[in-house]
């Protein structure tokens, strides 16, 4: 519909309402219809205006959509009786969302709102309930006669089951309803209306901008591919689409029924197909919270192209527990150390990559304050692969920007204990007795089985190198064997053999003929197969106490098939999870001697009679040992303290559903899956790095009583004749950090760069044994990047991985009138958050300290802020002056504006920079006597951060292009003439005088413009992973509003630098109005320590 001239507000309608007016409702079917006569095939589809932006990736998909597009048409031919009774049902689904939540209200918009969300959280708190009461965004629904069909008809059929958290703010940004914007009419009072009217012109200029971009037909590069099911089988599609050139391998399109994904041939065939099977981005939305974040890596990292700036973006809500504090997220989620788990996966969240973020969640973890009943707090992630960079400006360097992958050797023991300790982690929940009331478990389904375990050790196997990976295996499976929680270690050896990880004795063939030689179960089978398939029928009539529950949307993962044994030493036990559910009838035949099974599949599923077939993976040497007359084969649901709480009155504590003799003829077993011959052969591909993508091999140590890594080792053999001579006759040894994992060996003339495959301190590097520890937890932060500001340079290409990228003149510019109070002060709140509570205590420290550059380049970032916002014109030139220094100032900043960096949901000055060097100088001299800058004094440390954070600032935001002579491609990033001293600028040449925005319509500085570059200067944030500190953030935020951020509280009035009481002689600081200082002098000499608290009174 953006696509055509259709007004946006009746678009607008569709997407959000519940009731359509008349033309609505029109609009929506005549467009429907069209769309059913453009898609009754691939070929048609394609061929028509929608195909050449809007493709499918399977033919299943496109027909599943087709459907709903006939459904939505034909709701018009319903009878009256029957629209009645669908909008009665609309009525009361909205009426108990509003019933559910009267007492805990919901106001999830104040996250759309970012740093200003407290002059919208009264507001904020309406917008929801509102919604679902009247189910529109305006007044009418009293009035419309149509239900939109749209939120009917889904997967489950027609009924209304839209989920509780539906609310259309959420997906816009209402910072500009809430704050004065230039030329942009605010409102003094921000009310849900005006929020909503804020929507929708957002809502119409990006249908606008989608609609101008597509007007160009196959010229516009934009092509939207959609697919319709379970995300994780699609990522395994994809992946042996792209390892194995073929277009089908087994995947089931969803958790439920026999459907397989089969993509698009033309799309996806070939050595090279039109359609992308690697991936720069991959943005799981909130998967993680519903699939599990293993399972989604496990999928999503073959998915990812090799490169430094490819990234996969995660997302979840953090439950609050009882107690107030919060569980920490990440390290919750991952079931393991962050740094260990990375290392082993080969790709590493951004707080183990960086010390800092410029987007900002802060407003997140303040929001979670507001509530008084136990809440969530949204956790955003990226991962990326760390790949060793060679980010230094030194020139000697700068020609290889990317190494090859350092490769892992691990002792046996030691990676046998992380596997053994990441599962126990994985199942904690199979440990009913470890749950406790206050547990969140207990309100937690299972995501994991031995199947997303063995995923994992593929991955692993994939990163290790001159390790013998068949002991790690045997002793994961030794450790597992003196844990007595579970009944799955006959699952976690058919997993591995089905995946080809690993394959255990009872396993192989020959040990099976040669211990069962007698046995006459595989008799006429061409082969003895390690493995088979249970296929169980249960009886519709086990089920019927199951389907009032919504089993429909319970995960496939807490089913399970099993056998049980009764033998002289007990009965035993295995339960299996590779479940595959059908409704249908199961059709058994023999085929080459052989049985085979296949169903016939009823489409109605829980709504239709038809038993349930199930199938499940075995091992063969069950039915051997013990006797298809011995075994009883089961089903039903994987006991967990979530599973157990709900089910137990309805199936008993064992939540069995259903269970009969092998013998019996509602079992068969057979080599494969019924209608699926392929899945065995494609479970087997995974992914593989080749010896040349391997540079050289680190050695990694584990803690002594934790396999935790704490250290690398490389070992470096010298083979050259003249450097053993060398060595010999007494040479130095010594190493340089290039990076943060990468070192120079140097010896007399000899250079080697020797990389390692994580972040290490190389101030603790030994060099006679290279060995480095690594940063033990992905919190520290007490000693800063190498190279802080990553950059990964190609041959024609520069690439910032830490610092994102904007475009400043789609930014919305902030409004400051002068004497009017700034709501809230969310300005000074935002910028005070900047620095962490760690950082704040660390504030006094000495120059020396590795973490003071840091803190002192957040202060002055957040002083250019706070000083544009308080003096305005007077801080419109900002100069960054060298500490001790008599050449004076070595940068010139002048101020545009302050923009409002939406999506990041932070702020951004607006500038240009000029450099100032010896060449410059006689250019510009007759300006800098005029100039009156406002001056911010930097230290050696803080000095070298800006010159070589300026080009990364300029590189964020240009609207230009490079030049093939770029200076940045020859010497390196930042240019490295001009890091010390006053002999060059550290920017390429390029982007001066180029789009510098309103400075450069300026009169009096026009002769500065060709030395000009635009740069967009962000405060720097620390990750936010310390949850346990919210409340600590809430007394701040009490704080704040008191006015108590003064250095020194007294009731006297003291001077905060001396001490000398003054009365009313003291002058107060004109920054937050409250700080007292006895003279300019005290002013000056505290205010490296004062302006990392200093927040001004606006």
């Amino acid at each position: 519909m953006a696509a055509e001239s259709i007004s946006i507000t009746t678009i607008w309608s569709i997407f959000y309402h519940f009731f359509l007016d008349h033309n609505e409702y029109r609009t929506l079917l005549s467009h429907c219809r069209k769309l059913v006569q453009a898609s009754a095939h691939m070929e048609t589809w394609k061929a028509s205006k929608y195909g050449c932006y809007i493709r499918f990736c399977t033919d299943a998909s496109l027909s599943d959509v087709r459907r709903h597009w006939a459904l939505y048409a034909e709701s018009d031919a319903l009878s009256n009786e029957e629209k009645v009774a669908i909008r009665e049902s609309f009525e009361l689904g909205m009426k108990s969302v509003v019933d559910q939540f009267k007492e805990n209200t919901i106001f999830t918009s104040v996250r759309s709102a970012g740093p200003p969300f407290l002059t919208f959280a009264h507001e904020a708190m309406k917008s929801h309930a509102a919604y679902w009461k009247m189910g529109t965004t305006d007044d009418r629904s009293s009035t419309l006669p149509h239900f939109n069909p749209t939120f009917y008809y889904s997967g489950l059929g027609g009924k209304f089951s839209v989920h509780y958290g539906t609310e259309p703010l959420l997906a816009f940004h209402l910072a500009p309803a809430l704050i004065p914007i230039k030329d942009f009419v605010s409102s003094p009072n921000p009310t849900i209306k005006y929020a909503t009217k804020v929507a929708m012109d957002q809502f119409e200029l990006w249908c606008t901008a989608f609609r101008q971009r597509i007007s160009d037909g196959a010229g516009a590069n934009l092509i939207l591919r959609f697919h319709v099911g379970e995300a994780l089988a699609f990522c395994r599609a994809l992946f042996v689409c792209q390892r194995e050139k073929v277009t089908k391998c087994g995947a089931y399109t969803s958790q439920w029924g026999g459907s397989q994904i089969s993509l698009e041939t033309a799309e996806y065939s070939g050595n090279t197909p039109l359609a992308p099977v690697f991936f720069n981005v991959i943005d799981t939305s909130n998967l993680t919270d519903h699939v599990g974040l293993l399972n989604l890596l496990a999928v999503t990292i073959p998915l990812l192209q090799r490169k430094p700036w490819a990234v996969i973006h995660t997302n979840s809500l953090v439950p609050e527990s009882p107690d107030g504090l919060y569980v920490k997220g990440l390290i919750a989620r991952a079931c393991y150390d962050i740094p260990t788990l990375s290392l082993a996966l080969g790709v590493s969240p951004a707080p183990c990559m960086s010390h800092f973020t410029t987007v900002s969640s802060k407003h997140e973890v303040l929001a979670s304050t507001l509530v008084s009943t136990p809440g969530q707090m949204h956790e955003y992630t990226s991962w990326k692969i760390p790949t060793t960079l060679l980010t230094s400006s030194d020139r000697e360097h700068s020609a290889s920007h990317t190494q090859k992958l350092a490769g892992q050797r691990w002792q046996v023991d030691d990676f046998a204990r992380f596997i053994f300790l990441l599962a126990r982690a994985m199942f904690i929940d199979e440990d009913i007795n470890s749950a406790s009331g206050s547990n969140q478990r207990l309100k937690r389904l299972s995501y994991y089985t031995r199947e997303s375990l063995v995923s994992l050790m593929a991955l692993f196997k994939n990163r290790l190198h001159g390790v013998d990976w068949d002991a790690i295996v045997k002793r994961v499976d030794i450790l597992q064997g003196y844990d007595d929680t579970g009944n799955c270690g006959q699952d976690f050896v058919c997993q591995l053999y089905l995946r080809d990880v690993f394959v255990m004795d009872s396993m192989k063939p020959s040990v099976l003929r040669e211990k069962y030689p007698h046995s006459t179960f595989f008799r006429g089978w061409r082969d003895l197969p390690p493995v088979v398939c249970a296929v169980l029928r249960i009886p519709r009539q086990k089920l019927k106490d199951l389907e009032n529950m919504s089993f429909e949307k319970l995960p496939v993962a807490i089913l399970r098939g099993d056998y049980r044994a009764q033998t002289t030493a007990g009965e035993i036990y295995e339960t299996f999870s590779s479940i595959r559910p059908i409704f249908g009838d199961m059709v058994v035949s023999m085929v080459d001697g052989e049985p085979c099974v296949s169903i016939n599949e009823d489409l109605l599923g829980w709504y239709g009679e038809s038993d349930l077939i199930v199938s499940f993976f075995m091992s063969s040497w069950a039915l051997l040992e013990y006797g298809p007359e011995v075994l009883e084969i089961g089903f039903g649901i994987k006991a967990s303290p979530a599973t157990v709480l709900e089910l137990w009155p309805v199936l008993g504590f064992h939540l069995d559903i259903y269970s009969t003799s092998a013998n019996s003829a509602n079992v068969h077993f057979v080599r494969h899956r019924p209608n699926n011959a392929e899945e065995l052969h494609y479970l087997r591909a995974r992914p593989t790095v080749s010896t040349s993508e391997v540079g050289n091999v680190v050695e990694v140590k584990c803690a002594p009583h934790l396999p935790v890594v704490e250290s690398f080792l490389i070992r470096y053999n010298i083979t050259e004749v003249a450097l053993k001579r060398s060595l010999a006759q007494g040479a130095a040894v010594t190493t340089k950090p290039i990076s943060d994992s990468i070192i120079c060996l140097s010896v007399s003339n000899y250079e080697r760069l020797l990389s390692f495959p994580f972040a290490i301190y190389t101030n603790k590097l030994k060099v006679k044994i290279a060995q480095a520890p690594i940063r033990p937890v992905f919190e520290d932060n007490d000693k800063p990047a190498v190279v802080p500001f990553t950059v990964a340079c190609t041959s024609s290409s520069i690439n910032l991985l830490n610092v994102h990228y904007l475009n400043l003149n789609k930014l919305p510019a902030l409004q400051f009138p002068r004497g009017v109070e700034m709501k809230f002060n969310w300005l000074g709140i935002h910028l005070g958050m900047s620095p962490s509570d760690r950082e704040k205590k660390f504030a006094n420290l000495p120059t020396s300290h590795p973490l003071t550059m840091v803190i002192h380049l957040k202060q002055t970032i957040n002083t250019i802020f706070l000083k544009f916002v308080e003096l305005g014109e007077q801080a419109r030139v900002i100069g960054l002056r060298k500490l001790g220094q008599d050449v004076g100032i070595y940068a010139l900043i002048f101020i545009n504006d302050i923009r409002f960096d939406l999506s990041a949901q932070t702020v951004v000055v607006d500038a240009c920079a000029i450099p100032l060097y010896k060449s410059i100088l006689p250019r510009i001299s007759d300006y800098l006597g005029v100039i009156a800058p406002f001056q911010i004094i930097t230290d050696d440390d803080e000095t070298l951060a800006w010159k070589t954070l300026l080009p990364v600032f300029a590189e964020r935001c240009r609207t230009w292009k490079h030049k093939a002579n770029c200076e940045y491609l020859s010497e390196g990033f930042p240019l490295p003439s001009g890091l010390e001293g006053y002999a060059s600028s550290t920017l390429c040449s390029c982007g001066k005088g180029k789009d510098l925005g309103a400075w450069a319509e300026v009169p009096e500085w026009r002769s500065m413009i060709p030395e000009a570059t635009r740069i967009a200067i962000s405060p720097l944030f620390t990750f936010s992973t310390s949850y346990d500190e919210v409340k600590a953030l809430k007394v701040t935020l009490d704080s704040i509003g008191s006015n108590s951020f003064s250095s020194r509280s007294s009731s006297a009035r003291r001077c905060a630098k001396c001490g000398i009481q003054g009365g009313q002689a003291l002058q107060r600081c004109s920054v937050c109005k409250t700080t007292l200082y006895c003279s300019a002098s005290c002013q000056q000499s505290d205010w490296r320590r004062h302006k990392s608290v200093c927040v001004p009174r606006t």
